[in-house]
Formats: C-alpha cells, structure tokens, sequence
C-alpha cells in the first residue's frame, strides 16, 4: 500500500509539471523513477494497464521495458523502454541518435528520422525525435520509435516509444499524425529534476520519496493500484 501511495504522489506531480497533464491522473498506470546518481532524478508515469516486460543492466546503465498486459513476451506490437545512460550526459543528444540510426541501418531495408527537436523543461535540455525502419532483418517487420531525451549531468535518460507494424514503403507511412500525436505525449510524461537546486526543483511531492530510497538502482517500478 505505500508503494502504490508513493506512486499516486508520484503521477500526482507529474500532472502538475508534464505537458500531458490533461490526462487524467486516476488513469496512469505504473511510475518508475530513474536515478543518474548525485540527486539527479527523472520520473515517468506509464499507461494504464501496461506491464514490465524485460529488464537489463550493465556498467553504462540500464533499461526496462514496458508493454501493454496482452503483449507480454516477444511479439508485443508496442513497447516503452525507459533507459539511462551513465556513460553519456550534457548534451549528448547527437551521439545518441547517431549511434541509433547506425544500429538501424544495419538491420533495417530502409530509415527515416525526422530532425532533432531541442528544447528544455524544468532547466533540462530535451529532445524529441522520430526514427522509421520500413523492414527489420531481425522480425520481417517495420518499426517507428519515438524518442524523448533528457541531458541530465549525471546521466542521458531515455523514454522510447516503439510501434511494430507490417512492412511499409516512404509512400505509405503506417501511422496517422494522432496516433503519432498519442504516443508523443505518452514518452514525454515525466520530468527531471536535481535535488537541492532551486532551478531544477524536484516537486514537494517528490522529496520525501526520493530521499527515501537513498542509493536506488538506476531503475525503481513503483505499480499501479490495480496491479
């Protein structure tokens, strides 16, 4: 009952600081929060009614992954991966989309990407891009992630939303703008935030939650009520 109490405190701030904060609060799923080390957080509330379904960590970081409740297992048609990377921080966005794209293009017939989108929120450079691979060598399908990036000092934090779907061509993209428009607001819902410093405040919410947990791993689930 305390996990799911910090969780919905959690959600709560979140759709105080999230540009999706039209959705409704009862509605969100689990939470995770993601630690780069020395104060620096960033927390994101997933959907409804979607499970973790893989885990991995290593030296550099860590990921885990999130599908909805029917797709558990290998042939999910969409997934979450909430990632951190110790190994890359301030502004590191072109080194992260430049090894993405490499990786795709290995496996992939074909790539789109839109271009780079910078911004920043709560004083922490973010950015926002879209990646198409029209056929994978790995599973015969296509596959389209978007990607939300947040340059922390400790770490790179990394929400990537990825849609399987049936081989496409550069004619015949297989997502409509609001689906597109959907999955965006889904892997921007969260912020970060630096303990102690004013400019890159934590929410009141949040604090005694994260003091709490102390030396976390990069990567605590905190589940939803119904779960």
């Amino acid at each position: 009952m305390m996990l799911w109490r910090a969780a919905r405190s959690l959600c709560f701030a979140l759709s105080l600081w999230s540009a999706a904060a039209a959705n409704s609060v009862a509605a969100q799923g689990d939470s995770a929060l993601l630690s780069g080390g020395g104060g620096e957080h960033y927390i994101v509330a997933l959907p409804p009614q979607w499970v973790v379904n893989g885990q991995t960590r290593n030296a550099k970081g860590a990921a885990s992954n999130w599908v909805p409740r029917d797709q558990i297992g290998e042939d999910w048609r969409r997934l979450i991966s909430l990632q951190i990377f110790t190994d890359l921080a301030d502004n590191a966005f072109t080194t992260y989309f430049d090894g993405i794209i490499q990786r795709y293009r290995a496996i992939c017939d074909d790539v789109f990407a839109t271009a780079v989108e910078e911004n920043r929120r709560n004083d922490f450079p973010v950015a926002f891009r879209i990646l198409a691979c029209t056929k994978s060598a790995r599973n015969g399908l296509g596959e389209i992630s978007l990607f939300h990036v947040v340059a922390g000092k400790q770490a790179l934090y990394v929400v990537q939303g990825v849609y399987r779907v049936q081989p496409f061509g550069a004619q015949d993209f297989p997502l409509a703008g609001e689906e597109l428009q959907r999955g965006r607001q889904a892997v921007e819902f969260g912020v970060a935030c630096q303990r102690g410093d004013p400019m890159r405040a934590c929410p009141v919410e949040w604090l005694a939650i994260i003091d709490a947990l102390g030396a976390a791993p990069p990567i605590v689930a905190f589940p939803a009520e119904n779960d």
